[in-house]
């Protein structure tokens, strides 16, 4: 498939079925399969993406910026997996790249046995973007850096489940700002956490445990 999904329509890919062209969803694009589905076109739009059944979903990235996928639009993923170039890759909710005249804003909401698998994870990536992820079960893993306000607003709420990442920054970069909060499950930061780099960023820890190879509050002025 390829083309338009308009508001208020949902379009199912099931076992047999592929895409093969750029999709806007302004509705609602599901992959509901067993099986791997490989997109190697864009998927973006104003509606929603979700990932449901056992299905593994892999997003190579066409965009301008070389091995990067955008997502400005709602993505729950359910149960499978959903693959950022098997984690080679970079995924950025709220980039600041949507499509143009349109607001940067982008979610992830992770329940069940759902898991995001990349590299880099940026909540809010640029001026004026708005990134979330909600883990409630499932896991958001990055092999990289996790930023949660890179230089527009990140959220990221962890209310079970497990959110594993090698660094994670909150409040990255000069007139970012990112929120942290943890009331269940895990967030696991292998190598360090840094509160404050040089935007804003508090971090709430009101049940879950968090684990950190050392942390950092206020790396720089800002």
């Amino acid at each position: 498939m390829g083309g338009t999904i308009a508001p208020g329509d949902r379009v199912v890919l099931r076992d047999g079925a592929s895409v093969t062209g750029n999709v806007v969803a302004n509705g609602a694009l599901e992959v509901d399969r067993t099986t791997l589905l490989l997109v190697t076109s864009t998927i973006s739009g104003t509606g929603a993406l979700l990932v449901t059944n056992s299905a593994a979903l892999f997003l190579s990235g066409t965009t301008a910026a070389p091995n990067t996928v955008v997502l400005n639009l709602a993505t729950t993923v359910s149960a499978g997996t959903l693959f950022i170039r098997s984690g080679t890759g970079i995924l950025r909710v709220g980039s600041g790249q949507a499509l143009v005249g349109r607001g940067a804003f982008g979610s992830l909401a992770i329940v069940g046995d759902g898991e995001i698998d990349s590299r880099d994870i940026y909540l809010g990536f640029s001026a004026g973007s708005r990134g979330t992820a909600a883990v409630d079960d499932g896991t958001l893993r990055s092999r990289d850096f996790l930023y949660v306000g890179h230089g527009g607003v990140g959220t990221l709420e962890v209310g079970g489940g497990l959110v594993r990442n090698k660094w994670a920054l909150i409040g990255s970069e000069a007139g970012g700002s990112g929120t942290a909060t943890i009331t269940s499950g895990t967030w696991w930061n292998e190598s360090g956490l840094t509160v404050g780099a040089t935007g804003t960023g508090p971090l709430h820890v009101e049940g879950g445990p968090g684990t950190s190879g050392w942390s950092e509050i206020g790396e720089a002025a800002g």
